[in-house]
């Protein structure tokens, strides 16, 4: 039986969502093939083992846990000593936003040899980076709004040249995101230069760079998740998450959702031309981008274009509810999460990374 661990929290913004994304999975995985450990991350990023988290999300009882580098051991610690706990198999990522996409957890289970459900390091941290994601979306010559960025530490120092830019390259209404952001977070739509001022401020207290976009009218949002690891890619149906804004705000996903102005039209009421392309897209961004595990990929469909928003390499419940029409159940989406991580880290292990050489006994270059 594989040992799993669940890692969750943080101190995202997303944390809550995080650790319900989480509760999801320990309630789905087929517990007869897999003993399962929840690890909750706290806002100081240290590793809590709550062995009750599954029928209680809010428990905070729990011993602290560490892993070593170089050893895919977790370690709990008994008096001054480190007791080992487990071996670690595979670590589901349930982390959302900071820590959690950017590649930094990804970096510390590199660090430790240990599988995990998500794209790599380099791929995770571009696509949590919304504006290096644009750029490379236009290197691979697929449509987005038109967009510009600027970090904080410009505008502080030539506020007036960024404002004047933006309504001369977007004109109003114009979208004002956190570059590093999601779940709608600090996310507003400025449609005067004081409301512009206003969404700037909001955006810069959640990070120090800004992606502003042309806010669009009359267009739908359309969300395609990607399921795999190299060929091995199932591609889902279409989702029309349905707003009551001009964009589907954190409260409407997540705290008002059973309420009857946030809804889901599930599959999407696209043309079979419009949904194809968004399919093909998605497995193009997949491959290109060098994704793995599951991602959703967020699009902006008006009448006669589609637009790639943004790409979510963790997202909220592992977009399970998406492979409805392809009859996979969250229990078997898991399953295929951890085979390909543990097929992607064998990968890993099968190449050459160290190169022995005499360079060190030449005793002219070591003195």
């Amino acid at each position: 039986m594989k040992n799993i661990i669940v890692l969750c929290g943080g101190k995202s913004a997303e944390r809550e969502i995080s650790l319900i994304t989480a509760n999801l999975v320990l309630n789905s995985i087929d517990e007869q093939k897999f003993k399962v450990y929840p690890i909750v991350v706290d806002e100081l990023n240290r590793w809590h083992y709550i062995k009750n988290f599954k029928n209680d999300i809010l428990s905070h009882k729990g011993e602290q846990v560490f892993l070593k580098m170089g050893e895919n051991v977790l370690y709990k610690k008994v008096g001054l000593i480190l007791k080992k706990l487990i071996q670690v198999d595979c670590a589901i990522l349930c982390h959302h936003g900071l820590n959690g996409e950017d590649g930094t957890i990804q970096g510390v289970l590199e660090l430790c040899n240990i599988p995990y459900t998500s794209s790599n390091v380099l791929s995770s941290s571009i696509t949590m980076d919304k504006v290096f994601m644009k750029l490379l979306f236009k290197e691979f010559k697929i449509n987005v709004i038109d967009y510009d960025y600027f970090t904080k530490f410009e505008y502080e120092n030539s506020s007036e040249e960024i404002l004047n830019r933006l309504e001369s390259k977007l004109d109003y209404p114009i979208i004002i995101k956190p570059a590093n952001l999601g779940s709608s977070i600090g996310i507003n739509i400025a449609k005067n230069r004081k409301e512009l001022i206003e969404a700037i401020i909001v955006a810069f207290s959640y990070d120090n760079k800004i992606l502003a976009e042309k806010a669009l009218t009359n267009f739908k949002e359309i969300n395609c998740a990607v399921l795999g690891y190299k060929n091995n890619i199932i591609v889902s149906s279409l989702e029309e998450p349905v707003s009551w804004k001009e964009f589907l705000t954190f409260d409407e996903k997540y705290i008002n959702s059973n309420k009857k102005y946030s809804k889901r039209t599930y599959p999407a009421k696209l043309n079979s031309s419009q949904e194809e392309e968004i399919k093909n897209i998605s497995r193009h961004i997949f491959e290109k981008f060098e994704l793995s595990g599951v991602v959703r990929i967020d699009y902006i469909v008006t009448k006669n274009k589609i637009y790639v928003n943004e790409i979510n390499s963790i997202p909220g419940s592992l977009a399970y509810y998406l492979f409805e029409e392809e009859n996979l159940c969250f229990t078997e989406i898991i399953d295929k999460l951890i085979n390909f991580a543990i097929e992607k880290n064998k990968d890993k292990n099968s190449v050459t990374y160290a190169y022995k050489s005499e360079v060190l006994a030449n005793k002219n270059i070591v003195k």
